[in-house]
């Protein structure tokens, strides 16, 4: 094989970068440049965003309404890139699989039961019950990057790029991590 040129050449147009001397040459683009930096990113809002509900579920008693109206949490939630937002709710469903999910209280059920983020959040669940893979297989190969694979990842998706729903979103998330956020968590329950 022959060398390729370290600079952009009308034959071969972009700069490319070996991945290893025995492989083939990938081309650097400023396109899949800027997908990286955007994955870091949203890799880098996921744990700040959990952080933040997590917190904000702590000094409000797990209270999901009372959570929601922190200041600044609904604006954090809706500055997070839609893919972080898909992510944090498709990893706290994985996270519900073991243990007590909400809610123990029928009379609690009765007044979440048209609660659109409730629905969300049970939805999510409950793919998340029926999944037969692992942790690996529910998240993707490439998380958090889209696609998220399977129905859980496109209701997550679509539900995370609607930012009509973003308060909605919001609570779902709370909805999931509320119920296992006090319990010891292993990655692949």
């Amino acid at each position: 094989m022959r060398d390729l040129p370290s600079a952009p050449t009308p034959e071969y147009g972009a700069p490319y970068l070996p991945i290893s001397s025995t492989t083939r040459r990938t081309p650097v683009t400023v396109f899949n440049a800027a997908q990286a930096q955007h994955l870091l990113q949203v890799g880098g809002q996921i744990p700040d965003v959990i952080g933040a509900l997590d917190q904000a579920l702590e000094d409000n008693g797990d209270s999901i309404e009372d959570a929601a109206d922190v200041p600044g949490l609904e604006e954090l939630w809706a500055d997070a890139e839609p893919e972080s937002r898909a992510a944090v709710l498709l990893g706290t469903a994985w996270l519900t699989r073991k243990g007590p999910f909400w809610p123990t209280d029928p009379e609690e059920e009765n007044d979440m039961a048209g609660d659109p983020a409730w629905m969300l959040a049970e939805e999510l669940h409950q793919y998340a019950l029926d999944f037969t893979g692992g942790a690996e297989d529910w998240h993707g190969a490439r998380f958090p990057a889209m696609p998220l694979p399977g129905p859980a990842g496109a209701l997550s998706s679509s539900s995370a790029f609607d930012r009509d729903d973003n308060p909605v979103t919001l609570r779902a998330a709370m909805y999931l991590l509320a119920p296992v956020r006090r319990r010891p968590l292993a990655y692949d329950q």
